[in-house]
């Protein structure tokens, strides 16, 4: 399925806010930012977004898409089937690229989950703290490849296992928070 709101859109939008965050990194952010059960107030999202993008405020054409790249990954959170895309460059684009975009991405994805206050309680659930783990190791990924086709078809790989890493996580933030209200 098609984004709504593609890599160069969000790239060019916040690079005319002069944001320092990438797209993918951004797009990240926002995962992470939505990865809690409980969704935060949309001016206190706005806030909290603004103040790590550290960029001039946006217009109302800005926030359009911002606010449409939020509301695409909160659809697809919400799909039975989990159906996460992680905006990343396109496959014309140079893999090295691709791979510090991943690494942009898990970045973003972590300091989401940091804003919206996963606790230390949450990555005491092995699951997480491993996922986690991992994809802050993803997060420092540097590589210098030839781009072959089996350095292709790792990066495809990778980014299909940050997805359904992400996916797991969200379903045991999910179950933490259902034994905390049992409890």
């Amino acid at each position: 399925m098609a984004k709504l709101v593609s890599y160069t859109k969000l790239e060019s939008t916040l690079n005319k806010l002069g944001s320092q965050l990438t797209a993918a990194e951004t797009h990240g952010l926002l995962a992470g930012m939505l990865s809690l059960t409980k969704p935060m107030k949309e001016d206190i999202w706005r806030a909290t977004l603004l103040e790590n993008l550290d960029c001039v405020n946006p217009n109302k054409t800005q926030w359009g898409v911002l606010s449409a790249t939020s509301d695409e990954i909160r659809q697809e959170f919400e799909q039975p089937s989990f159906g996460l895309q992680l905006l990343l460059p396109n496959d014309n684009i140079a893999l090295e690229q691709r791979i510090d975009a991943l690494g942009y991405w898990c970045r973003g994805y972590l300091s989401g989950l940091g804003l919206v206050g996963i606790t230390k309680e949450d990555l005491e659930n092995d699951v997480i703290k491993e996922l986690v783990h991992d994809l802050s190791q993803i997060a420092h990924v540097s590589v210098e490849t030839d781009a072959s086709e089996d350095d292709e078809h790792n990066y495809v790989e990778l980014v299909e296992y940050v997805r359904v890493a992400v996916q797991n996580i969200q379903h045991e933030l999910k179950d933490v928070q259902k034994s905390k209200i049992l409890h």
